[in-house]
C-alpha cells in the first residue's frame, strides 16, 4: 500500500518539475510544440511565440492545417515529421514575415508507429536580413566593379584570386576560363608574357603580396 503521504510528495515534487520546465522553456528565445497524429497542438511554449503574435499554450487543441492554411510550405514540413522523419526546415511566416529555422522530429506510439511531431524553432530574423543586406551590398559591389574602366583583381591574403572584373580581363587577355578556374599561376603566366619588364612587375607584385 503507498503510503498517502509520501504519494502526496511525489506529486507536489512533479509538479514543482513541471512548473520549472514551464518557465524554463518560457524564457528560453525559441518556440518549442508538438502536434498529434491529425496536427493537434499539444503544447507551445516559449518566449519567442511573441514573435507569432502568439500567448503560450493559446493554441493548445487548435489543428495546424486549418489554422496555418497560408503557410502550404511549413504545413509541408509538418506532414514530413508527422510521417516519422526528422530534419531542420527554413521557413517564413508570412502573416509575420518573420524566418525560422525550426528542428522537427517525429514521436511514436508503444507500438513504434509515428503519432505527432515536435518541432523547436529559433527566430532567425535578424540573421536573415543581415544576410541579405550583406548579398546586396556585395551586389552593389560587383556592380560598381563591373561599370568602372579600371582593371580589378581582388585577391586573399596568400594571393589567391576572390574577383576580377571584366575590363581586367580585357586588358590584361587572360581567358575567362582561366579567371573564372580562379588559376593563379596560369593567369600570372600571361600577364608576365605580355610584359617589357617583367621582373619589375614580378617585384612589385611580391611587394604587393
Amino acid at each position: 500500500m503507498i503510503d498517502a503521504t509520501e504519494a502526496r510528495r511525489t506529486a507536489e515534487a512533479l509538479r514543482a518539475a513541471e512548473a520549472r520546465l514551464r518557465q524554463v522553456l518560457g524564457n528560453a528565445p525559441i518556440v518549442v510544440m508538438a502536434l498529434d497524429a491529425k496536427g493537434v497542438f499539444t503544447l507551445a511554449e516559449g518566449r519567442s511565440l511573441a514573435s507569432l503574435n502568439m500567448e503560450p499554450n493559446q493554441v493548445i487543441g487548435v489543428n495546424i492545417f486549418e489554422a496555418w492554411k497560408d503557410e502550404p510550405e511549413i504545413l509541408a514540413h509538418v506532414r514530413r515529421a508527422i510521417s516519422g522523419e526528422s530534419f531542420t526546415s527554413y521557413d517564413q511566416v508570412r502573416a509575420t514575415g518573420s524566418w525560422w529555422e525550426t528542428r522537427w522530429a517525429p514521436w511514436y506510439d508503444a507500438d513504434k508507429r509515428p503519432c505527432g511531431a515536435t518541432g523547436v524553432a529559433l527566430d532567425i530574423s535578424v540573421r536573415k536580413r543581415a544576410e541579405d543586406e550583406s548579398a546586396q551590398a556585395l551586389s552593389r559591389l560587383r556592380a560598381t566593379l563591373e561599370a568602372t574602366t579600371d582593371g580589378i583583381l581582388v585577391v586573399d591574403s596568400r594571393g589567391h584570386m576572390v574577383h576580377f572584373n571584366r575590363r581586367f580581363a580585357e586588358l590584361w587577355r587572360v581567358p575567362a576560363e582561366v579567371l573564372e578556374a580562379g588559376d593563379d599561376e596560369r593567369a600570372f603566366a600571361i600577364a608576365v608574357e605580355q610584359l617589357r619588364d617583367p621582373e619589375a612587375f614580378v617585384a612589385k607584385v611580391d611587394a604587393l603580396y
